[in-house]
């Protein structure tokens, strides 16, 4: 792990840390199921933030229509979104708060192609606040904190959206903002990141709690190295290089999914592979202390999983077992360590 107290950027060194076998896993316990009446096949993976499970509908990059459903599968709020101006917009991320608003972000596209990154926000009751846009750093995910305030993973391009030259390599790439739009604080410099690809769904993975924000990010093919990166309610930001699980296959790691309980765990999910087809998952927390990822005993077995966030101390996961056209969230509840 490296640690550094810092009030803007800290530098990520490479390091190598295997997942410890030899620790005794800690467990979780089955806490039951929801029933959604929404069919995730085919669209943007949800998220469960701010205390419900937030699905986008639409066209798979460009989801039109958001809507909750809270911990007994009932619907509690839909909104839709445009930018009546745009030719085209494009949705990247998209996370709720506990007051019900929900973020979005991505990039709003003029007949001549030239994109406008933007943040925008939808209120509980599904009317349009605000839209900050945020040019030149295009963020592509998006959690709300607690607190309402606003956090970000992207990077600066330049003014038609599509290279990097001419962009300010030293800006932070993990931005946190209040509801306004203005600025909070920016961390970790673009140039201690190799690959873009770090910066982009599905490879990055960010959660807000009360006094952290986590960002999980990798490459799924293992050219550069990732890391777990958390910022503290106090400015002390922490990186616990992220490394190839044991069984996963030489250069492909298919991490599915991240999130922080209420307690402050941090778990994953790494999707294992046989022959190139998914065939079973590990749920892995984070041990600050020794800088290492443990794995965990699940109850259940599944070809591949999806960790959709935590609801205070529970997991959500989305498990490939099968099953008919409604959708089913699991629950599962982290034994005190």
């Amino acid at each position: 792990m490296i640690r550094k107290r810092m009030s803007g950027y800290v530098v990520i060194a490479a390091m190598t840390m295997p997942i410890a076998v030899h620790a005794q896993p800690s467990a979780v316990s089955d806490s039951g199921t929801m029933t959604v009446p929404f069919v995730f096949d085919g669209k943007r993976p949800p998220v469960w933030s701010g205390g419900a499970l937030l699905v986008a509908d639409g066209l798979l990059f460009s989801p039109s229509a958001f809507m909750a459903f809270n911990r007994d599968g009932r619907p509690i709020s839909s909104a839709g979104f445009s930018i009546p101006e745009a030719f085209k917009t494009s949705i990247d991320g998209f996370a709720r708060g506990a007051d019900g608003t929900v973020a979005l972000c991505g990039q709003s596209y003029a007949s001549d192609g030239r994109g406008a990154p933007f943040i925008a926000l939808i209120s509980a009751d599904g009317d349009p606040q605000r839209v900050i846009r945020t040019e030149p750093y295009m963020p592509a995910v998006v959690a709300v904190a607690p607190d309402g305030t606003l956090w970000t993973v992207g990077h600066e391009l330049n003014f038609d959206s599509h290279s990097e030259k001419g962009v300010n390599r030293e800006a932070g790439v993990l931005r946190h903002y209040d509801r306004n739009g203005k600025s909070l604080g920016a961390f970790i410099p673009r140039s201690s990141i190799k690959d873009i690809s770090h910066f982009t769904l599905p490879f990055s993975m960010l959660a807000a709690t009360a006094d952290r924000v986590g960002w999980l990010h990798y490459d799924v093919r293992g050219r550069a190295p990732g890391a777990y990166i958390e910022i503290s309610r106090d400015g002390n930001v922490s990186s616990y290089p992220l490394p190839q699980p044991q069984g996963a296959q030489p250069y492909f790691l298919d991490l599915g999914g991240m999130a922080i309980t209420d307690a402050g765990d941090v778990f994953a999910v790494v999707n294992n592979f046989t022959n190139k087809q998914p065939s079973s998952f590990t749920l892995v927390v984070l041990n600050r202390s020794e800088g290492l990822w443990l794995p965990v005993r699940m109850p259940v077995s599944a070809r591949s999983a999806r960790l959709y966030g935590s609801n205070g101390n529970e997991l959500a996961f989305w498990l490939a077992t099968g099953g008919g056209g409604y959708s089913t969230v699991h629950f599962f509840t982290p034994d005190k360590r």
